[in-house]
């Protein structure tokens, strides 16, 4: 059986908490709404807009809309970003990070020895080759 989609003017907003009523066209019953049955929209609903929805009985017994969308109102959907996408921006995050630690930690090294020995000089000679801070 096909699950019914039903319409109503949304007579009260919450915004703070997230939830609302919606009078049936048929004026009817009210029904509760909570903003997680607004399904792929960017949008905040306001009172007076037409909701199409599906009644659903919840485990409370109490009857709730679900599967909402906000007639008139084209959602784009949010941008996904693939785990692989996080990870690689991470590890290049990690990389830098590890690079400017171990270059600031060379150069604090060697820059102790030169003080040490109060010539910079004795630094360029110590150092490897290909780490020459100069």
């Amino acid at each position: 059986m096909k699950p019914v989609l039903r319409k109503g003017k949304l007579t009260t907003w919450k915004d703070d908490k997230g939830f609302g009523f919606i009078r049936s066209s048929d004026g009817t019953q009210d029904v509760f709404i909570h903003i997680t049955a607004l399904k792929e929209t960017n949008h905040r609903p306001q009172v007076g807009d037409l909701i199409c929805y599906q009644l659903t009985v919840g485990k409370d017994g109490r009857i709730h809309a679900s599967n909402a969308f906000i007639e008139g109102v084209v959602s784009k959907p949010l941008p996904r970003v693939s785990s692989s996408a996080i990870e690689k921006e991470t590890f290049k995050l990690k990389a830098k990070s590890s690079l400017m630690f171990e270059v600031l930690l060379l150069s604090k090294k060697y820059v102790g020895v030169a003080r040490r020995r109060h010539r910079i000089e004795d630094t360029l000679k110590i150092l490897p080759v290909g780490k020459r801070l100069v």
